[in-house]
């Protein structure tokens, strides 16, 4: 039966694909948990590499992957007092004006400009 062959190879691809996935959040959470940076620069090679994203993809989806996990993170902090919240500010600002404006010529940077990017940094 063809049909029942498809399924199981499509199942194992899914249970597959979820693994790798549980997997991957699991070493970028730990790299950022424990060093506390550098969680992007892991995640763009996994999402380039594994699962098969285009580079434009992968550095959104880190960027959003790191901006989760930072808020997480800041939470708590934030109840202690442990944010220094004008310096905090000052940063993301200037982080804010420099993500809109690339973001809005990302579509015109070529692939491998955002690579060497993301490598350089």
């Amino acid at each position: 039966m063809p049909g029942a062959v498809f399924l199981w190879k499509h199942d194992s691809m899914t249970t597959t694909l979820i693994l790798a996935s549980v997997l991957s959040g699991a070493f970028i959470g730990s790299v950022l948990g424990f060093i506390g940076a550098g969680g992007a620069m892991i995640t763009v090679p996994i999402l380039l590499y594994i699962f098969d994203f285009t580079p434009l993809q992968a550095t959104t989806a880190a960027l959003a992957v790191v901006f989760l996990a930072a808020i997480s993170s800041l939470l708590p902090k934030f109840k202690s007092g442990d944010v220094l919240v004008k310096e905090a500010l000052t940063i993301w600002s200037l982080g804010l004006v420099t993500n809109i404006g690339l973001g809005s010529i990302a579509d015109s940077i070529p692939e491998p400009i955002i690579l060497l990017g993301f490598s350089t940094v």
